[in-house]
């Protein structure tokens, strides 16, 4: 698993997010962006043993990459029902999109220190 890769690209959702919701960009599907099994961190993790996977640090990631991908796809949902100004503001800091995002993201960064 490349991790610093990971990270990147969950930092670089907010942009993608922000592009989409400005009508640029490249279409997103709400189904796709909440599966949390479709990115390459989304597979590392579903690949783990089980007792990999319970492991706390690990449990952590797994339960903050499933909410940020829920969240992500919130953002979507809500775009695509023609609310861009609150999709706009789903993904300001303080928001659960942004908590999850910064969650996932220094997760990641402890996983790859062990």
């Amino acid at each position: 698993m490349d991790f610093k890769e990971a990270s990147n690209a969950h930092r670089d959702w907010k942009i993608k997010l922000r592009t989409f919701v400005n009508g640029a960009g490249q279409p997103l599907d709400e189904a796709t962006v909440r599966r949390d099994d479709g990115c390459a961190l989304g597979k590392w993790l579903y690949a783990l043993p089980a007792d990999k996977a319970k492991e706390p640090l690990v449990a952590d990631l797994i339960a903050a990459h499933t909410r940020f991908h829920q969240c992500a796809g919130e953002v979507v949902a809500t775009a695509n029902r023609g609310h861009r100004d609150e999709a706009l503001k789903m993904i300001d800091a303080g928001t659960p999109f942004a908590d999850a995002s910064f969650k996932v993201i220094g997760l990641i960064g402890r996983v790859a220190e062990r």
